[in-house]
């Protein structure tokens, strides 16, 4: 095939190069050239190579715009992400915090940095100026919910009347957003009270004032705007004064660099600024409550996005829930005390009249000389002092649990005292964990081991008291055992527990089966003595406890077994 020569050659070429160049562009290479000078080609292939050369510097400028537009997006999906690990963090952290003062500090240093913000201040609603507004109007609805509420936080109940009579939201707003403005015109919610309680990071001699009303002008706005958030830009001017704006609008990210609206505003300054601030304000609420105000300041002008307004209005979102956890946390805690503080009073007033009943039978018991009622008086005698020694534990310990092993101890040591007649001659060794159970299974236990030392050293060591006794105590993965020991004549021959017990056993089994919802037996100890293994829930059953029929035998037998 012959190669075309002249003016064919040009134009094959031509094409040609045009086909490369459309391929440079579509592979990405924006900076091709257009393949040809139209100056040195005829009428006809210039006329070409213009319409190819723009249709290059249009395809060339769509490729700019996709380029511009994909790294655009690109930002927003990071800065989407960043704002997104922001949230995490800050739920993160608040919802880990449960005291007030560490809160409040977390809640500067975490609200801070998203504005790259010098410092912050909070301040809290005083709960102790909150008004009865059925005592400050003078109003007497008592079909209006607010009227026999204890919550004097009447701007969060739904349903309230203070429109009907002038005073604040209308009866069909149920929620705080819908009535806030309204509320806020009303000497209740207007004359409430913030205090500060925490100062970050802002120069030694802003402004910060140590109380605030509800009712003032930039308070009550920040409240009422939505979202929450209020920013005020203020500018010192030459004659020594300054001029303050509010920033109505905010920025877009398509286009950054456009100035937003201004209007003028209040400033948040009593006294000149040397430089241009920023100040942000941002009103603590929840869905029904307003817990205070946060400011946020800057040391320059900076005009915010629509994003940053939604990222802050979101921390201020969070930090309000958190403060409302804390004030709930520190509520429970306070009840939690005051019940403790009746349980010890309880618990020390329980632990005095059983011991002078447990007098009242010492004296009748030095009195009588009759055996079996002595036995009697004695048998009821340690059992008033077990009770009441788990009492005297409870004054001493935290109320909600006590020790097993200091029970153990205490009541072995305090039934030898009472039934030995040498005391010191019986060794009593207490092993093992020491495991916390709960108080409402400490009296059952007490008693429990009461009975089983008193059977030891009747029977085992014939009230001779020369002898040991041993307590292990292992604690299992949802059970607790007790392994109780005595080295001395052991049991009778053919002993069977569910045929052979005493009341003493049977105090055991009743309590161990109904009480503790727990397993007993009584066996040999090797040839020399006896041991009982019990087992029980470390956690105290549900009541009625549920009974299984293996367990319970016939009549009014305990739940015992032997081996």
């Amino acid at each position: 095939m012959k190669k075309k020569s002249g003016r064919g050659g040009e134009i094959l070429a031509l094409s040609s190069r045009m086909a490369v160049a459309m391929d440079e562009v579509f592979a990405g290479n924006l900076g091709v050239q257009a393949p040809l000078d139209e100056k040195d080609l005829g009428t006809e292939q210039g006329r070409v190579v213009r319409k190819f050369n723009a249709m290059l510097r249009h395809l060339q400028a769509h490729a700019l715009d996709r380029e511009e537009t994909i790294h655009r997006l690109r930002d927003t999906v990071a800065a989407k992400k960043q704002d997104i690990g922001t949230l995490f963090a800050v739920s993160r952290i608040l919802s880990s915090v449960h005291k007030i003062e560490p809160l409040l500090q977390s809640i500067i240093e975490i609200a801070s940095p998203v504005i790259q913000a010098e410092g912050g201040v909070i301040w809290l609603v005083d709960q102790s100026s909150f008004l009865k507004c059925r005592d400050a109007h003078g109003c007497g609805d008592e079909a209006c919910p607010s009227y026999a509420s204890e919550d004097r936080r009447c701007w969060g109940t739904a349903g309230t009347h203070c429109f009907q009579s002038g005073h604040g939201a209308s009866s069909d707003e149920s929620s705080l957003e819908s009535k806030v403005a309204g509320c806020l015109s009303c000497p209740v919610l207007s004359n409430v009270r913030l205090n500060l309680r925490v100062a970050a990071g802002l120069v030694d001699n802003a402004h910060k004032p140590e109380t605030l009303a509800l009712g003032d002008s930039l308070c009550r706005e920040v409240t009422a705007h939505r979202p929450p958030v209020l920013v005020l830009h203020v500018f010192p001017d030459d004659n020594g004064g300054q001029s303050c704006y509010r920033q109505a609008t905010w920025l877009s990210e398509e286009r950054p660099l456009e100035k937003p609206t201004l209007i003028p505003g209040n400033s948040c300054f009593p006294e000149p600024v040397p430089v241009p601030m920023t100040r942000i304000g941002l009103a603590l609420v929840t869905k029904n409550q307003i817990l205070g105000i946060m400011c946020l300041g800057l040391d320059r002008i900076h005009y915010f996005t629509q994003d940053e307004v939604t990222l802050l209005a979101h921390v201020a979102s969070l930090s309000a829930v958190a403060i409302e956890n804390a004030e709930l946390f520190a509520l429970a805690e306070r009840r939690r005390h005051q019940v403790e503080v009746l349980l010890h009073e309880a618990h020390h007033r329980i632990k005095n009249n059983l011991q002078a009943m447990a007098g009242l039978a010492a004296l009748q018991l030095a009195e009588n000389n009759d055996p079996e009622v002595r036995r009697l008086l004695a048998d009821n005698l340690t059992r008033l002092r077990s009770i009441a020694l788990v009492h005297q534990l409870l004054t001493q310990e935290d109320v909600r649990s006590v020790s097993l092993k200091a029970i153990a101890a205490r009541v072995v040591r305090m039934v030898a005292e009472v039934t030995v007649q040498d005391a010191g001659a019986l060794t009593v060794n207490v092993s093992g964990g020491d495991v916390e159970i709960p108080s409402r299974l400490a009296t059952s236990v007490a008693l429990v081991l009461n009975e089983l030392t008193v059977n030891s050293i009747k029977h085992g060591f014939e009230e001779q008291g020369a002898g040991e006794i041993s307590v292990e105590i292992r604690n299992g993965k949802e059970r607790i055992h007790v392994t109780f020991g005595d080295n001395g004549k052991g049991l009778p021959p053919f002993f069977e527990l569910a045929r052979d017990h005493g009341l003493g056993l049977q105090i055991v089994g009743n309590l161990i089966r109904d009480d503790l919802n727990g397993t007993f037996s009584l066996k040999p100890n090797g040839g020399k003595g006896a041991v009982a293994e019990i087992t029980f829930a470390s956690a105290a059953p549900s009541w009625p406890p549920a009974r299984a029929a293996a367990s319970s035998p016939a009549g009014n037998r305990p739940a015992l077994a032997s081996s």
